[in-house]
């Protein structure tokens, strides 16, 4: 099997697992999800590391999970939405494999995420209107760094395959 390296990278309900899973079960490789390996690291969930530690220590906990990913041989990783923007994290992902933007617009975001809002604590307590303005300002900041992937793939109605083309022609 030979080596690949591919991180997704977009906003919190931009599709990064479930079309990671997708690629993954294509190309045979496994599938990582960021946030969960920090957890099984750290013994608690995202929501009580940011309560307890805050953003900062949970910023150099992913880093550090990051660092230890890259040095597996092949995998389809889902970031968290804000990886990408701490530290080197993106060059490192961009020097290591294939990076993927999965990039959707606000409202297509608020749509996915309005539903699931209690598993997401930075959302949990907001009103669609205050989600939308919420995702619209973050997304402002992010973009940035999430336009330095290796691909920009347009989220809504992306399939893995695709998302796989677009990945064979980079």
């Amino acid at each position: 099997m030979e080596k690949r390296k591919i991180f997704l990278t977009g906003m919190m309900g931009s599709g990064k697992t479930t079309i990671g899973k997708k690629i993954s079960n294509k190309l045979h490789i496994p599938f990582l999800d960021l946030d969960q390996e920090i957890e099984k690291k750290e013994g608690k969930t995202i929501s009580q590391i940011f309560a307890l530690h805050g953003e900062k220590y949970f910023r150099e906990v992913e880093h550090h999970v990051l660092l230890a990913l890259i040095e597996k041989k092949s995998f389809v990783l889902s970031t968290g939405g804000g990886t990408p923007c701490f530290f080197d994290n993106m060059k490192r992902m961009k020097y290591s494999g294939t990076s993927i933007y999965l990039q959707l617009h606000p409202k297509s975001l608020t749509d996915r995420l309005i539903h699931a809002k209690n598993q997401r604590p930075l959302i949990q307590n907001k009103s669609e209107d205050e989600i939308l303005d919420f995702i619209t300002n973050l997304l402002e900041q992010r973009e940035v760094y999430y336009m330095k992937s290796d691909v920009v793939a347009k989220g809504e109605n992306l399939s893995a395959t695709k998302l796989l083309g677009l990945i064979e022609k980079k």
